[in-house]
C-alpha cells in the first residue's frame, strides 16, 4: 500500500479526511480542530519553550491574518460607508466597528460551532476602536495576541 505503517499502528478516516492517527508505542495523534494530543503545546512543560511556540503561533498564524483581514480591509471599507458614530475616548465608534465585530464573531462560531465563541464579539469591539484610535493595525495585533494569551494561559491552567 501506498501508506507503509508499523504494525499496531492504524490510521482512522472520516468523510472530511483523516480523523485519527495511531503509531505503535505513541498516543493518539486527532486531526480534528479540538484535539491534537501528540507533541501539543498543551502536552509540554509550562515553561519558555510553549510560551515562544503560543506566542509565535498566535501572532503569525492568528492574530496578524485576522486583524489584517478585519481590521486593515474589512472595518476600513465599511467605515467608508458608515463615516460616524458615537464618540468614545476620542473614536466614532458606529456601524463600520459593530458590523466588523458581529462578522469576526460569526467567522469565530464557522471555524468552531459553539456559541461560547460568540463572546469574541466584545474584545473585537476593541480591536476596531484601537484600529481607528491609532490608524494601524499594529495595536488590534497586539491586543488580540494579548487576549488569546490570557485565554489560552487560563485555559492551561484550569481547563
Amino acid at each position: 500500500s501506498p501508506l507503509d505503517l508499523l504494525p499496531g499502528s492504524a490510521v482512522v478516516f472520516r468523510s472530511r479526511g483523516v480523523a485519527a492517527l495511531t503509531i505503535d508505542g505513541f498516543s493518539e495523534i486527532s486531526a480534528g480542530a479540538t484535539s491534537a494530543h501528540r507533541d501539543a503545546p498543551r502536552e509540554q512543560a509550562p515553561g519558555w519553550v510553549w510560551w515562544i511556540w503560543i506566542l509565535a503561533s498566535q501572532v503569525i498564524l492568528i492574530a496578524l491574518p485576522e486583524e489584517v483581514f478585519y481590521r486593515g480591509y474589512l472595518q476600513t471599507r465599511l467605515r467608508r460607508i458608515w463615516p460616524g458614530g458615537v464618540p468614545v475616548l476620542g473614536v466614532a465608534v458606529g456601524p463600520a466597528i459593530v458590523v466588523t465585530s458581529m462578522l469576526f464573531a460569526l467567522g469565530h462560531v464557522v471555524t468552531i460551532p459553539a456559541a461560547f465563541r460568540l463572546a469574541v464579539f466584545f474584545p473585537s469591539l476593541v480591536f476596531g476602536w484601537l484600529r481607528d484610535r491609532t490608524d494601524h493595525i499594529a495595536g488590534p495585533v497586539i491586543f488580540h495576541v494579548l487576549s488569546n494569551l490570557a485565554m489560552l494561559t487560563v485555559m492551561r491552567l484550569y481547563g
